[in-house]
């Protein structure tokens, strides 16, 4: 895959009109307040780390559960598992597809900076989905799996309260380390509705 292709590659990539900057990259002196704040939303866009977290974070979700679905479903020779096997295939050839869709039209934004930083936060809210659509359904699967290759539960009330005890620990994970960046995401659109009134 080539450098324009990869498809965690996003915010690093937006340009900022050239007259907005000096040489040495300050604002110029006479932006307007408008200017200003949309420099302000890019600059907060190009500085997160969220390309680079949330791909090693959806990684390690996607080869986790494929590595105990495939496990069980060899083992156990379970249907069920292997459906998973497929479903997570599916899933996450299906979102690496739609980031790189998504960058490549961003990439094609030229003329249309609001545009531009409105699709650049669309991009944000798709990947930061694709990880919580993963950690809250798939996740906890691979849990139940776990569970029946090393403790061989086989009963489906023992299934469903490691399923339970998965998805209250997912829960936890994501209050305590992404809750910061939904509420900065919630920030974000309402600072980018705001530019109209500018």
């Amino acid at each position: 895959m080539s450098e324009n292709e990869k498809p965690y590659m996003t915010e690093k990539r937006m340009h900022i009109p050239a007259e907005w900057l000096t040489s040495e990259g300050e604002p110029v002196k006479g932006l307007s307040v408008a200017q200003h704040k949309r420099l302000e939303l890019i600059t907060q866009m190009t500085q997160d780390r969220d390309p680079v977290e949330y791909k090693r974070i959806f990684l390690f979700v996607m080869a986790w559960v494929f590595l105990f679905a495939l496990l069980h479903s060899a083992i156990h020779l379970s249907i069920t598992s292997l459906l998973i096997v497929i479903v997570s295939l599916v899933y996450f050839l299906f979102v690496r597809k739609r980031l790189v869709s998504e960058l490549t039209g961003l990439q094609q934004i030229t003329d249309d900076f609001d545009l531009y930083l409105w699709e650049a936060y669309n991009l944000k809210e798709m990947r930061q989905s694709a990880v919580k659509l993963a950690v809250f359904l798939l996740f906890p699967l691979s849990f139940v799996f776990a569970g029946q290759l090393i403790f061989s539960a086989e009963s489906s009330v023992t299934q469903i309260w490691f399923y339970i005890l998965s998805y209250a620990i997912n829960m936890a994970i994501w209050l305590f380390f992404f809750q910061e960046d939904t509420e900065y995401m919630d920030r974000l659109h309402s600072d980018l509705n705001a530019l109209k009134y500018l």
